[in-house]
């Protein structure tokens, strides 16, 4: 961001409109003398903002107030701060400009009071203002908000496995044996030990981006040191074959032990990921130009020769489907860290199979390098395939015990979830990807789907919508997003209800069973079982619906919903008693699952949902349907 400018700048600019070294300053500039009129603005103000100075030189300052207003996305507001701000100039009032699509960029104007000067043309009545573009903070500030959010998102999702498997030996231990037990244990165990070294990873990449890494260099036995990482992962990744190849004479380095031994942390855990089980991931070490190269190969999948310069970058990420977990920061902490010792890390892929990872560590302290700065986020759209389904409402297979399919993207959250299912009793499908869930939804005919929104290959949002086409079946999203905007999307895409990670035991099968109960046991048919106002029939004994002669597909809570605003029609029912009636107790607060499914039943049934004629609302009292 640009420096503000100094008192004697201002002055000169005040004074003086035709001096090159105000007209150059990289700032917007403008001056409003004591009668209010635009005094004076700079060539760098018409490049920022599209003010002529010829439009305004002369105006009353609300004239350049309105154009610069013109340019924003809330053009009254800002026209009204500003207008504000300036009755205030004396305690220096920042206003916030977002411009128009598609300029799509980020102003900030800074009113400043101009002290008394000699020249009469400028008194202390005498006014300014400074605009500077603030675009590229925005930018960075949001990406790192997007980057903040992801960390963590991960690791609330290893605390709710964490939370689940403990909460399951505490309340379930009788159904367990030994051997199920130590799997809890261990799936305990490994989920600590991927929250500690994601939150050794947040706290490094936290500190390489404001340059705040202190290294505690001491003489170092790298041999040793390989070894030691090695043992300590060999405990903790059963399966996997360690091969160590470093010479006896290899010299000690003066290094951070502790960041060298995460370095090679993130490289074996990465190389472990991508590796099968049967094959070796080998570590190498040798002295070559003064410096020690330490080299860590698999024998994986390998990286595709255009992304080989990239994977060092922050939250960057080859999709490899399945594989690709995690965030994308080992790697980059990893390079900050190498870069700070004052070596080089590189990526190639070996001439047979699989990737060498290779770093440098200088016998010699050295200046740390610069580190670029990139992100990258790949999401693909899942396949669709829409079944051909009964018009109406949609009823699921009469089951004795229900069907519950479970979609999440992390094998132990599933494997969680599947155990808890099952031990109250229900049957259980489950999915790691999006890109089969349509199918399977079509075949299985589950009687509940529980969703998360993060899947490697699709967007849980997106998929909702999608599967929203052709089942009725209630979907309730399990995801670690708490924001109440996420709740709302969810809820507008079509889930019937929403669970934010971790999720207590008995809180989930509450929830499944109360949407069972929504979907299955079918409303006591009113004296009439027919309903008809206008266009719209209900058969209450069919439980089918029709408008205009056009049989409408509802998912369970919009039918119920609908059934109780249709049988109490011409009364209005409050929206705590719509609540209670269609969700249950304990919702009589949750308005944003009232207001989503009525915008949605009338989407389907009005024909302009901005005019309904059916589903009228009483302003903050509820909603009602006009007695026939």
């Amino acid at each position: 961001m640009a420096s503000p400018l100094g008192r004697t700048e201002l002055e000169r600019g005040s004074r003086a409109a035709n001096q090159p070294e105000v007209d150059h300053i990289q700032e917007g500039l403008f001056v409003v003398g004591p009668n209010g009129r635009v005094h004076f603005c700079n060539p760098r103000l018409e490049e920022l903002a599209g003010v002529k100075p010829a439009q305004v030189i002369g105006q009353p300052y609300d004239v350049l107030f309105r154009e610069l207003a013109a340019i924003s996305s809330t053009e009254s507001k800002t026209k009204n701060e500003l207008l504000s701000a300036a009755q205030d100039v004396n305690e220096q009032p920042n206003i916030k400009l977002h411009t128009r699509y598609p300029l799509d960029s980020r102003l900030q104007i800074k009113l400043f009071p101009i002290p008394q000067m000699t020249d009469d043309s400028v008194s202390d009545k005498s006014w300014g203002g400074i605009i500077l573009d603030t675009t590229a903070e925005w930018n960075e500030i949001t990406q790192w908000t997007e980057h903040l959010s992801a960390v963590t998102h991960s690791m609330r999702s290893s605390v709710a496995t964490i939370k689940g498997f403990v909460s399951t030996l505490l309340n379930g231990h009788r159904y367990w044996g030994d051997s199920e037990r130590q799997s809890f244990l261990e799936n305990i165990d490994d989920s600590v030990d991927q929250l500690s070294r994601l939150l050794e990873n947040a706290q490094e990449l936290f500190k390489l981006e404001i340059d705040a890494v202190e290294l505690d260099r001491r003489p170092t036995d790298i041999k040793k040191l390989l070894q030691r990482v090695v043992q300590s992962l060999s405990f903790q990744k059963n399966g996997y074959s360690f091969v160590l190849d470093i010479p006896e004479e290899l010299p000690s380095a003066e290094v951070d032990t502790l960041r060298i031994e995460q370095v090679m942390h993130n490289l074996l855990d990465n190389a472990a990921k991508y590796s099968p089980r049967d094959k070796k991931i080998r570590i190498h070490a040798q002295l070559k130009d003064g410096e020690i190269h330490i080299s860590v190969s698999d024998q994986g999948v390998g990286i595709p020769t255009e992304h080989l310069s990239r994977i060092f970058d922050e939250f960057y990420q080859v999709n490899y489907g399945e594989l690709s977990r995690g965030l994308g920061i080992g790697l980059y902490v990893a390079r900050g860290l190498i870069l700070v010792h004052g070596g080089r890390i590189w990526a190639e892929n070996n001439p047979a199979q699989g990737t060498t990872i290779t770093f440098t560590l200088p016998l010699e302290p050295q200046q740390a390098q610069a580190r670029p700065r990139t992100a990258e986020r790949v999401v693909r759209d899942a396949a669709s395939r829409q079944s051909q389904s009964a018009p109406g409402l949609e009823m699921r297979p009469n089951r004795e015990v229900a069907k519950v399919l479970v979609v999440d993207d992390d094998p132990q959250m599933l494997r969680l979830l599947k155990i808890k299912l099952e031990v109250e009793g229900f049957e259980t499908v489950t999915a790691s990807r999006g890109n089969i869930v349509l199918e399977l939804v079509a075949a299985e005919q589950p009687d509940v789907i529980l969703l998360d929104i993060s899947l490697p290959d699709s967007n849980g949002f997106d998929l909702c919508a999608r599967l929203r086409e052709f089942t009725a079946a209630p979907i309730i999203m399990i995801t670690g997003y708490a924001r109440e905007e996420d709740m709302v999307r969810g809820l507008d895409a079509g889930a019937d209800d929403y669970l934010v990670k971790p999720v207590r035991s008995k809180e989930l099968i509450a929830r499944v069973r109360a949407n069972l109960r929504r979907a299955r046991v079918p409303e006591q048919a009113p004296n009439k079982p027919i309903f008809r106002t206008g266009e719209l029939l209900i058969d209450f004994a069919q439980r089918q619906v029709t408008i205009r002669n056009q049989p409408v597909r509802l998912t369970p809570t919009e039918y119920k919903l609908l059934y109780h605003l249709a049988a109490n029609a011409g009364r209005i029912l409050t929206h705590s008693q719509l609540l209670a009636k269609v969700w249950g107790p304990g919702y009589e607060e949750d308005t944003q699952y009232l207001w989503v499914n009525i915008s949605r039943l009338r989407g389907k049934l009005e024909k302009d949902p901005s005019q309904p004629e059916y589903i009228l609302t009483e302003p903050g009292v509820g909603y009602f349907i006009p007695a026939q």
